[in-house]
């Protein structure tokens, strides 16, 4: 408990420091001399334990050391500390901070902003920012800048729009590493206003400056849409080759298993003629009538019974001898070609049009001609 009372006696003077910095801002000329005061409200600590730092725009604080140009207060006991800065050069621009430092903390001062600029004869520079490309294409409201570098003190800066004044929004001045002092002013308008052309200036007190660099939103929207419809239309291209591509490729793969598939059931279909004979042929002989020939079914018996008669008793004479015919049809006998014909047309419907192969030539109505051969067969599709 002891302890935290001893923390608190050290440590709430330094707490309840303040520093007093003065002035806020402050303007000079190259060679002129610059006075920055500090004022210490305690009773702890004094103008000996002041450090001064300067930052110059983005730039990390740096320690100010003396030399032949920068002096501090002589009065090591004093509360009212002061910076001398002696022949001022336009890199001494930038804010400068007192600080002092108490068992372990550190204080500082609000920041004075000091810039360095030559006479008040020159004329200041102006430079208009357009909107983005990305802010058009959004068609969002457009924002303007107006930057000013070395304006003259109490200069104001504001815009002319077709004629009609416009304060805009002033920004935080700046300090570049060089030390050139900018001010910005920023002007929004509405998009649909943006459209009309506008005539926009920008005045820094007696100078100004025209805007020029004028993009429409319309001109924008009319080439992006063209854009995107040449990106729509090489897209579609793209896709229609691919799509061209994988059903060549479903096509030729279904080709390939249908002649495999044929293959095989025409070496079946010989392989069983040779095992069977007469039996299947006459069977399947007997299936086309009934679906093409339209006779009675008595005569379809008796042509199938003559058929067999046919089929059956079929001889060859060899070197003096006779040989029956077991499979298959002579090629000389008057009944062959029908026959062969309407057992090759049972055989197809059976093992060759349910294919998925010969369906999607059926589905699509590009199936124009199925020529059958004694050997072989050929499909054609419409042209």
């Amino acid at each position: 408990m002891l302890g935290v009372i001893l923390f608190l006696f050290l440590h709430l003077p330094v707490l309840k420091t303040e520093l007093q910095q003065s002035p806020v801002f402050l303007r000079a000329h190259p060679g002129e001399s610059a006075n920055i005061t500090c004022c210490i409200l305690t009773e702890i600590a004094y103008c000996s334990d002041m450090v001064w730092y300067f930052q110059q725009h983005t730039e990390a604080p740096q320690r100010i050391d003396k030399d032949s140009r920068t002096s501090t207060s002589d009065v090591a006991q004093g509360k009212n500390c002061v910076l001398k800065i002696s022949n001022l050069m336009r890199t001494d621009s930038g804010t400068y901070f007192c600080s002092v430092c108490r068992y372990r903390t550190s204080l500082f001062g609000s920041g004075t902003q000091l810039i360095v600029k030559d006479s008040a004869g020159e004329k200041p520079s102006i430079f208009i920012l357009g909107p983005s490309q990305d802010m058009i294409t959004k068609m969002v409201n457009v924002i303007l800048v107006c930057l000013v570098f070395d304006p003259p003190d109490n200069m104001s800066v504001y815009w002319d729009v077709s004629g009609e004044v416009a304060a805009g929004r002033m920004d935080s001045e700046l300090i570049t590493a060089d030390g050139d002092y900018s001010v910005t002013n920023e002007l929004t308008i509405p998009i649909d206003t943006w459209d009309k052309k506008l005539s926009i200036r920008c005045i820094a007190g007696t100078e100004y400056r025209d805007y020029s660099d004028y993009t429409l939103t319309k001109g924008v929207y009319k080439q992006t849409i063209a854009n995107l419809l040449r990106e729509i239309i090489i897209l579609l291209a793209f896709i229609m080759i691919i799509l061209s591509i994988c059903c060549k490729t479903r096509v030729e793969k279904h080709k390939l298993i249908f002649q495999r598939t044929i293959k095989k059931n025409a070496l079946e279909f010989k392989n069983a003629f040779r095992l069977q004979g007469v039996v299947q042929g006459l069977e399947m002989f007997s299936r086309s009538l009934d679906k093409y020939s339209g006779f009675h079914t008595v005569k379809r018996s008796v042509i199938v019974d003559l058929m067999e008669m046919v089929l059956s008793n079929n001889f060859v004479g060899f070197e003096g001898e006779l040989f029956r015919q077991v499979a298959g049809v002579a090629m000389g006998a008057k009944c062959a070609p029908i026959y062969a014909n309407l057992v090759l047309a049972e055989w197809e419907m059976e093992k060759v049009f349910p294919t998925e192969y010969m369906k999607q030539f059926a589905v699509s109505g590009e199936l124009s001609q199925f020529i059958t051969y004694k050997d072989e067969f050929k499909a054609a599709n419409t042209p």
